[in-house]
Formats: C-alpha cells, structure tokens, sequence
C-alpha cells in the first residue's frame, strides 16, 4: 500500500466538532431529486447575544437611543421610503456636529442604513458606508456590522464584495462565515459555498450549527457535479442528524472530506486534513492512505508512481 506522508502543517483542531441544533428535516416522495427539502431554523446570522448592544441594559430613563429618539425616528422614516442618500447624509451631519457621540448609536444607526440598502438593492449607499466603517478605528472590527455588510452585498447581488468584506475581517467566526456561506447559495455559487465550508473544517475550530449545514446541504443539491455534491451532502447530513454524537473528525469523515477537495481542487485544504488526519492518528488507515493518494493525484501533484509502498 501507498503510504502518504503528512504536510509539515501545524493544525490546531479538536477531535470532535460538537453540532448541538435541532433541524426539521421533510422528505419529499413526489420527486425523484436526490437531495431531502428542509426547514432551516432561525440561527446564526443573527448577532450573538453580547452584541446587542444597549438594548440588553438600557434604563427607561437614561437610555443612550431614547435621547437619540428624534434621531432615529428620521432616520427610520428615511429608509422606509428608500431616501438612503439623504439618511447617509443624516448620518454623517450627526456625527460631524458631535449629536451622535456614542459608537454604539453610531453602529446601530448604520446597522439600521444597511438593512435598508439590502431592502431596497442600493448598494453604492452600502459601499459609502463599508467605507465611512473601514475609516473608523472603534468600528472597523464591529463583528455585527462586518457581517451585516457580508449580507447587504449578497442580497444586492455583488457575493465579489460580500467575499473582500469578510476578507477584510480581522476576526472571522461564524456569523461572518454563515453569512457569506448564505451569500453565495443565494447568488447561485455553489462551488464556493461547499468549498468556504470546507476551508470552515478544514483550517478552523469553529463548529458548523443548524444554519451552516442546511446551506450546505443546498449548495450541493444545485452542484452540477452528482459525485461531489452527494459526498458533501453525506457529511452535512452526518452533521445534521449526530446532535449527541457530533460530527466527528474521523476516518467516515476524513474519507468523505478529503475526495470533496479532491474534486474542487483543493489541494491547500487538502493538505491542512492530511495535516489533521496525521495529528488523529487515522492517516495510516487504508481508506483514508488511499484518499489522500487520490487526492494528491488528482490536484496534479504526484502520481501513485511516486509514493514509496510501505513495508
């Protein structure tokens, strides 16, 4: 047998992502389609509970958005009739005069324009805005409003800025990578959405939940490719239906994984799961050897021939 050895990569992974999310699954027997229909349940694109801001602890009498209250008022009857020019403008006479002081009134104000831009498909607002933020020292790393801007440009239909918005992102968790993993199965990209998925397995400890892996799951059923979609397809589902179990690093998954970046080419995240199968001691199991010389082969960078067969 071929014996593979491991990239010199250092990976820094868990043994187990833990996937802790209830999803309601409803198979469909009228069609032949490969791939189950579901209802994916409210999640992670919304911001963490210890980013909504004052909301959590504001009094009713020295809340810092109630003395902003005419502020805001203006600013809602703004976007709500589509004048996003205007309630830039807004905006910035606000926070050049000094009446908007806080940061926090600052990003919810532009938390409020940029909804508005999604709403209304004006994204040269929304390009002002990701702009006025990048300028910003106190703003420019607000995980809420980086992935609020990731969301503005998908729905706009430019995923191009959605993926130099979450580039740009110092601090990437999950809500960034759901929102651009949503992104790209909104504007029809599926290729992409499986393979930011597997850079998500494969060079992060994050852990995928209920909003990730039915995204997933969709991105494969528009794959035209039938052999990679139903691979990845297999370890969403994997992931989806192993609450107590989690979805687990193992053989099953390596030799699951490993074909997928086969097929996309990947042979960078190819090599951090070779890293990783190593560091798991699975490496030297004959399906997942055997993956990785396929792998390796079929991202043009050895042939079976090169491999010194293990004794």
């Amino acid at each position: 047998m071929a014996s593979v050895a491991p990239p010199p990569l250092s990976c820094h992974h868990h043994h187990k992502l833990a996937i802790h999310h209830r999803t309601t699954w409803t198979w469909n027997h009228n069609n032949n389609h490969p791939f189950p229909s579901f209802t994916v349940p409210k999640s992670s694109l919304s911001p963490p509970t210890t980013h909504k801001r004052e909301h959590l602890s504001r009094t009713k009498t020295h809340s810092p958005t109630q003395r902003h209250e005419p502020f805001f008022q203006r600013l809602h009857d703004l976007c709500d009739s589509g004048n996003l020019n205007e309630a830039l403008n807004l905006l910035h006479s606000h926070s050049q005069n000094g009446a908007v002081s806080s940061s926090h009134i600052t990003a919810e104000a532009i938390g409020l324009l940029l909804r508005a831009c999604a709403h209304h498909k004006d994204i040269e607002v929304g390009r002002k805005l990701h702009a006025m933020v990048s300028s910003s020292h106190q703003l420019r790393n607000d995980v809420v409003l980086n992935t609020r801007f990731i969301t503005m440009y998908s729905t706009c239909g430019s995923p191009s800025d959605s993926r130099s918005a979450f580039d740009a992102a110092e601090k990437k968790d999950l809500f960034l990578y759901n929102a651009l993993l949503s992104g790209y199965a909104r504007n029809a990209l599926f290729r992409d959405a499986v393979s930011l998925f597997l850079e998500l397995l494969s060079a992060t400890e994050l852990v995928p939940d209920s909003f990730t892996l039915p995204c997933v799951v969709k991105a494969c059923a528009g794959l035209a490719d039938a052999e990679l979609g139903e691979a990845v397809h297999a370890l969403a589902l994997k992931g989806l239906l192993s609450e107590e179990e989690g979805l687990a690093l193992d053989v099953a998954t390596m030799v699951t994984v490993i074909p997928a970046c086969a097929a996309l080419g990947e042979v960078r995240m190819g090599m951090v799961l070779h890293g990783l199968a190593f560091k798991l001691g699975v490496s030297e199991e004959v399906t997942v050897n055997n993956s990785l010389v396929d792998m390796y082969s079929k991202c043009g960078k050895v042939s079976r021939e090169e491999f010194i067969p293990s004794l």
